[in-house]
């Protein structure tokens, strides 16, 4: 017979509970295993039983059907199908490849060196007020031992740069072999200026290829005649400025410039040498160094809040 649970209400009969139906609670037989024809048992704690058996596992049916010719055919053309799909999108692109699956398939082991979008161009066309310009700032020069002795105390108060001693010394060395050359023999200062100018604007435009078994000889005879390195030598310059005394006895000198007009002198040089670089599309080693080195010039000289140094961030990006 059914007894009453905790909470008050009566306990089904084993069918009825283990089938999670509603039970009429009938004894000796409830009404739905009576029509049923089961075997009606209250158990008075049907939890405490213990399991009588665990339900078999439903046999999956393994049904083989590759063998079969309809569906040979459907595989060879899902495959021809994905073929022609992989081809229509492994195009390579003006920015390189446009499909994930060619990270796997491109063997290329090196950057593309030469290509003639990031390098410059092979004429440009320069008018008389540019090379004017190029002869002011190239007639700067003229202080170019001052402007050495200013890096050399850098350097003796710290050895530590980013570029270091040997790249700073080429870009001395190549000024001085350029402004020193025979060509220019017998010229004033402004008319070597002015010749210097257009032949930079000649050189300067040409591809600096720079690969593994370049040394280092080969790499400054690509340096020279560039207005990148005119612009780095006067960028590095100022920023000697900021590292030496302005008590120190090289600015006490006659005729020379003070620390804060020099520094302020070589923010505006790197400004047009930028433009001169900018102009003709020229991206290479030289120009990341000048344009890195030129934007901790600006917020040495005018702060990092100043709109000269917010503005060159993103070209360095």
């Amino acid at each position: 017979m059914a007894t009453p649970r905790r909470n008050g209400q009566l306990s089904s009969c084993e069918p009825c509970r283990t089938s999670k139906l509603r039970c009429d609670h009938v004894s000796p037989i409830c009404g739905r295993c009576e029509r049923r024809s089961l075997h009606c048992t209250y158990h008075p704690a049907p939890l405490t039983q213990p399991l009588t058996g665990i339900r078999p596992k439903k046999k999956r049916r393994v049904v083989c059907e590759s063998d079969h010719p309809s569906n040979v055919n459907r595989l060879h053309n899902e495959n021809d199908l994905w073929t022609r799909k992989k081809a229509s999108v492994s195009t390579p692109g003006f920015l390189g490849q446009t499909s994930y699956f060619d990270a796997f398939t491109d063997t290329r082991t090196g950057l593309l060196v030469g290509n003639p979008y990031v390098t410059g161009h092979d004429s440009f066309p320069v008018d008389q007020k540019r090379i004017n310009l190029g002869a002011r700032v190239l007639a700067l020069l003229e202080n170019l031992p001052f402007y050495r002795e200013v890096v050399t105390a850098r350097f003796k108060i710290w050895t530590g740069w980013s570029l270091g001693w040997p790249v700073t010394n080429m870009v001395f060395t190549l000024a001085e072999k350029m402004w020193n050359s025979l060509e220019t023999e017998g010229m004033d200062t402004n008319q070597r200026a002015l010749f210097l100018s257009k032949r930079l604007f000649e050189t300067h435009n040409r591809a600096l290829e720079v690969h593994p078994s370049m040394t280092w000889e080969d790499f400054q005879s690509a340096a020279a005649g560039r207005w990148e390195l005119i612009g780095l030598l006067f960028t590095l310059t100022g920023l000697a400025t900021d590292w030496i005394p302005h008590s120190d006895r090289i600015f006490m000198r006659p005729n020379t410039m003070d620390p804060k007009s020099l520094a302020i002198t070589a923010t505006a040089v790197g400004d047009i040498c930028l433009q001169f670089c900018d102009s003709t599309g020229i991206v290479n080693d030289i120009v990341a160094w000048f344009l890195l080195h030129h934007t901790t010039l600006l917020a040495v000289v005018y702060g990092e809040s100043g709109l000269l140094f917010r503005s060159l961030p993103a070209n360095i990006a």
